[in-house]
């Protein structure tokens, strides 16, 4: 959160209290109604409430004395007496019981059977979500664990006040604590007063100024920081925050500002671009965004320091780490956006995220769960420190808030930076927040006692961390000389009866493929087939499309694949941008080729193929039937296929491969993933596209097997379901779009 006199406000003038209409329903702020609607469990990492929990140790606090010093505050601010109606509208209550805390009794009870209670009440009362539309929002409740010592726990539904209300509050019972007889000076405003006269008091110019402000930047503004995750938010039903806690002493805070000071930035700004730095550090993206909470008390009236209510705003914040630079620079940056936004705070963060949501159409995901709230200056009301040392010992605090991942909460007690992280720990893999928040705790330590921190390059990485980065980026590995077709000629060597390509129209062992295809390619050879250049393979999805594009590779060249659904126009650029002067293709389509004057084709499934077949044999019979006989001598760094974009943004373009690139590309997917001889992969990626290289040349390197849809059922997932079942397919290679339709299809069948 960042103080009031951060942010750039336009003169409002002063209200005028209703006390009649006091305890009339009134709108919820933007941010109270993003709270109050993430209660409901249809958001990922709802069904939370926005919850603040403190447990407090002490001798000798006097209950009777703590509990009527806190009903004079319920008496005195309204929205301690708050509760919000089914309409989503907030109502302060007139009356209300005498509040009383509630006390437990373990003087009695032995070590351990204590403890196991305590724990049991803390999970209890720290994620606990009370009604709403019922009084009271808070739970404040008392344990004895001796005749001197009591433990006392005090939970608040945060959704009617924000952490500078908290601070007001604490301060005040104090007072009260303190001195029984004190009386504290009615209010003479609400925050039903402000609530009401801020909507109907604002500058439209400046509203309208901060709505083009921040909806021109949103199609640009890059996505909240992609860190690993161990499950997506949608799949966690039931969760837990976590809190991580620690401290920076007065002493090394103090240097710390010093340092921050010297180049121009404020303390917020040194803490919420180290913060940055580690986010940057686990991010997959170097350019991300995050939530600011804002503290905007905006000066309407002059108790408005003095009341209690959520005056929160947000503010979405862009981090650029795109140009590597030092951390003094990279601060700098920072604050000078963030201060830009600032002046354009007219608009709620809660409206720029819902125009957000609604462009990015993420519906019920949250858009930017990092979250950074500062309470530095908003420690104190009347320029005293807070103190809350009257309730004991802090022994444990923690907050939720709906879907928000991580929230980072710093502020100043005593002199000494305190600072949490309130996380869903079950969201991220085991360890990650420790070396994330322990490289936290380091930056900071080390940008308080040392001038390089602020203009070198760190090592922020834990040491077990940047080894275990050696480990997965050091990919050197022996470069396969192979090319794709002696890949598949190796398998035929090792395993001529295996099954190669399962279909309708019929199987082939790897034999009988390697017979089909060295044929092609001996046939194709004949015809002038040379490496470098390109064959166009013009054929639906079906077995042949295997064996041509296998012949044209062991002929020498290259093959084009063109998709028969194109219209002849496009065909014709194709043929004519490869300069081919061979097409191979089917029987079925042949009658409907319009080729270019010059180009020959040849039909895989027709005759001739069988005759060259047996006349070669007959010649030369270990040139087909045995391959051995085959050398595979052709040059890895010849090109083995071009692939055309689809041109929807302008003429296609050709995109050229060599062997060597996908024979090793092939090679490394099988050796992570343990691609065998016992795997059948369902080949739905059409031939020009490049998924399909991996469903031919992937699996018969692995001496498994392929399986080849209907030409009418590529788009069937009725159809892919009863091949994965009855073949036994165990992988699956396609768009994500294609998986969608499968799980789709299989969620509206009856179990």
């Amino acid at each position: 959160m960042l103080d009031q006199t951060e942010i750039n406000t336009a003169f409002v003038p002063v209200i005028e209290p209703e006390f009649t209409r006091r305890y009339e329903p009134f709108p919820l702020t933007d941010i109270q109604q993003a709270y109050w609607i993430g209660r409901s469990g249809i958001f990922d990492l709802g069904d939370v409430a926005i919850n603040g929990y403190i447990e407090f140790e002490s001798e000798n606090l006097d209950l009777s004395r703590l509990s009527a010093a806190w009903r004079k505050l319920v008496d005195r601010h309204d929205m301690l007496r708050a509760i919000v109606l089914p309409t989503g509208e907030q109502q302060i209550l007139e009356k209300v019981p005498s509040y009383e805390i509630s006390t437990l009794d373990l003087r009695g009870v032995e070590h351990l059977e204590a403890e196991r209670i305590l724990a049991t009440m803390r999970e209890e009362l720290s994620h606990q979500m009370l009604p709403c539309d019922r009084w009271p929002l808070f739970d404040i409740r008392a344990t004895y664990l001796s005749d001197r010592r009591i433990r006392l726990h005090f939970k608040i539904d945060l959704l009617m006040m924000d952490a500078a209300s908290v601070q007001i509050l604490f301060q005040e019972w104090n007072q009260l604590y303190q001195n029984p007889e004190f009386s504290l000076k009615p209010l003479e405003v609400s925050f039903r007063d402000y609530v009401i006269n801020k909507q109907t008091r604002q500058d439209p110019e400046l509203v309208k100024r901060s709505q083009n402000y921040w909806f021109s930047r949103l199609d640009d503004l890059p996505p909240a920081p992609e860190l690993p995750l161990l499950y997506f938010p949608s799949e966690l039903k039931d969760y837990r925050f976590k809190r991580y806690r620690a401290r920076l002493e007065p002493n090394i805070w103090e240097q710390l500002k010093q340092k921050g000071k010297n180049v121009g930035l404020t303390p917020s700004g040194i803490l919420l671009t180290a913060f940055a730095e580690i986010l940057k550090l686990w991010s997959r993206n170097p350019r991300f965004t995050i939530n600011l909470t804002v503290f905007e008390r905006l000066p309407l009236h002059h108790e408005i320091d003095r009341i209690l209510g959520d005056f929160t705003n947000t503010s979405l914040l862009e981090i650029n780490y795109s140009n590597k630079s030092n951390f003094t620079d990279h601060a700098l940056s920072i604050q000078q956006q963030l201060l830009q936004d600032l002046d354009h705070i007219h608009i709620s963060g809660v409206e720029i995220l819902r125009e957000l949501v609604r462009r990015r159409k993420s519906g019920l995901t949250a858009v930017m769960p990092i979250v950074f709230t500062s309470l530095l200056g908003l420690n104190s009301t009347n320029k005293k420190e807070l103190e809350i040392s009257f309730l004991g010992e802090e022994v444990y605090s923690i907050s939720q808030t709906p879907q928000v991942w991580l929230d980072h909460q710093v502020t100043e007690q005593k002199g000494a930076l305190i600072f949490n992280w309130d996380v869903v720990e079950e969201l991220f893999p085991e360890g990650l927040l420790d070396d994330m928040f322990g490289a936290y705790c380091d930056l900071l330590e080390h940008l308080a006692t040392s001038e390089s921190a602020w203009v070198e390059q760190q090592e922020l990485l834990p040491p077990t961390q940047q080894s275990q980065r050696y480990e997965v980026n050091n990919t050197k590995a022996p470069v396969c000389e192979k090319t794709l077709h002696g890949l598949f000629i190796d398998r035929v060597k090792t395993q001529p009866q295996s099954l190669a390509v399962i279909s309708n129209e019929g199987n082939f062992t790897y034999e009988e493929l390697y017979q089909k295809a060295s044929a092609l390619g001996f046939e194709l050879k004949e015809l002038g087939a040379t490496p470098n250049t390109l064959i166009a393979v013009v054929m639906e999805k079906g077995w042949e499309q295997v064996v041509g594009v296998l012949g044209i590779l062991i002929s020498g060249a290259a093959y084009l694949p063109i998709d028969p659904a194109l219209p002849k126009k496009r065909q014709s650029y194709l043929l004519e941008q490869g300069q081919v002067k061979l097409v191979v293709t089917q029987s079925d389509l042949q009658k409907n080729l319009s080729l270019p004057l010059g180009i020959q084709n040849i039909c895989v499934d027709n005759t001739s193929i069988v005759e060259t077949l047996h006349a070669t044999s007959l010649h030369n019979p270990r040139s087909l039937h045995d391959p051995t006989s085959l050398q595979d001598n052709e040059n890895i760094d010849n090109l083995a296929y071009v692939i055309y974009t689809s041109g929807s943004t302008g003429l296609p373009k050709g995109v050229a491969i060599d062997h060597r690139g996908a024979v090793n590309t092939i090679v490394d997917i099988n050796q992570r993933f343990g691609i065998g001889d016992r795997d059948r992969i369902l080949a739905l990626s059409a031939l020009n596209f490049d998924l399909s290289v991996y469903d031919i040349f992937g699996i018969l390197a692995a001496g498994g097997s392929i399986v080849i849809p209907p030409q009418d059922a590529v788009k069937d997932p009725a159809c892919w379901y009863e091949l994965i079942i009855k073949h036994r397919v165990t992988i699956w290679n396609t768009v994500p779009a294609l998986m969608q339709m499968l799980t789709e299809y299989l969620s509206a069948q009856p179990n």
